[in-house]
Parts: C-alpha cells; structure tokens; sequence
C-alpha cells in the first residue's frame, strides 16, 4: 500500500469499526488489528477508535493511550482548545480541517465523561471558529453542531435563564436578558476616554448575572 494512503485507510476503518460496535456487533479483532497502526492514524481515527473502545466498555491502558495521544494534539490557546489535525493530501477525501477534528474529539471526551475543564475550552474554540454564524462547509456544521449538543447535554442541562449586567464603576455598560439557548452575542463598545472617567472614581469593572450562566451557547 502506498504509505500517505494509511491515515486515510485506517480512518475509514476505525469509522466503520465503532458504527459497528455501537451496533452490538463483536468488533474485538479490528480494534486490535487497528490499535497497532495508532501511530499512523489521524487524530480523528484515533477519536473514532476510542469511541468505540468505550462503546464496548473497554478500560485499561488501550484506552488511556489513546487519550493521550489525543490530549497531546489539542493546543492549548487563550482560555480556547482545538485539535492541530494532520494535513495529508488523502485526507482532503475526508473534509479534514481541524475544525471537524475539534468536534469529534469534543464528542470523544463528552461520551467519555471527561472532565468538564477539558472540554470547556474546544466548545469556545468552535464557536470562536464561525465565521458569518456558520463553518465552513456542511461536514463542520454537521459535526461542530452535534459535538456542542452533546456538550450541553452533558455539562449544562440546566436551561439559560438569567439577567447580566457589566458596569465600571458606577455607570452600567450593558444589561441583558438570557433565555433559552442561542448562538447570538450582546457586544458593547466603550470608548477608552470614558475609561478614565470611570476610572477617577476608583470603582473597578464588575459583571454580575442573577443566575448560572450556560457557557457554552449564550
């Protein structure tokens, strides 16, 4: 086999693998048969693999080595996350971006019960990502919009439903109402001069909201 071909096939494998394991079906032979190729796979396989690791309840050290693998892909930057994906010419067969490779290993950890502080970050990062309210083609917003539910389903049943409101000292700059979920921002510019304004009354910039906020889709 061509070798630049081995991330594409052992993506399309491990795909298959896990449909089929979350189908009932015994898969134990190809996830080992796979596992041995890992250092060829692209992130998103090795996301796939691990999914269906955990669809067969697998524990041990298969697992945690994938989760390590993966762990060292993510670039931590700027309170965000995202997957640096492998960039081979067969994987364009894939829609490969590092945005569908976020999502994927966003749904992986969330499916996992990873901790909340390890996925906090990617779901800044894909919603930092749009451009226009959108990604960038249909595989993105397929995917991105699966893993952020996933996320919230998980991490954040509890429904949006609060007041915030942001003042610098005694002047408030901005006061909203939250309800629902919804992708939308509420921006406000405050020009630098009203700054020292606010300033010389030694009052600092305080953002308060009457209840827990979802961070995620607010």
């Amino acid at each position: 086999m061509n070798e630049g071909w081995w991330p594409a096939y052992t993506a399309w494998e491990s795909f298959a693998v896990k449909v089929l394991v979350k189908g009932g079906r015994n898969q134990d032979s190809n996830i080992t048969r796979l596992y041995e190729y890992r250092d060829r796979m692209p992130v998103f396989a090795l996301a796939y693999l691990a999914d269906a690791m955990t669809a067969k309840g697998e524990t041990g050290a298969r697992p945690a080595e994938l989760r390590r693998r993966i762990e060292n892909s993510i670039l931590p930057e700027a309170g965000t996350s995202h997957v640096e994906e492998l960039s081979y010419p067969y994987l364009l067969y894939f829609w490969n971006s590092n945005i569908r490779s976020t999502a994927l290993v966003l749904s992986t950890k969330v499916q996992s019960s990873a901790p909340s502080t390890e996925v906090v970050g990617m779901t800044r990062w894909l919603l930092g990502a749009r451009k226009n309210g959108r990604w960038g083609n249909t595989q993105e917003n397929a995917i991105a919009m699966k893993a952020l539910v996933d996320y919230y389903r998980k991490y954040e049943s509890i429904t949006p439903d609060f007041i915030a409101t942001v003042s610098l000292g005694a002047r408030e700059l901005v006061k909203e109402t939250f309800k629902g979920r919804t992708t939308s921002s509420v921006v406000k510019e405050v020009p630098r001069r009203s700054w020292r304004r606010s300033a010389a009354a030694t009052s600092p910039c305080v953002a308060t909201a009457q209840a827990r906020r979802s961070s995620m889709l607010v």
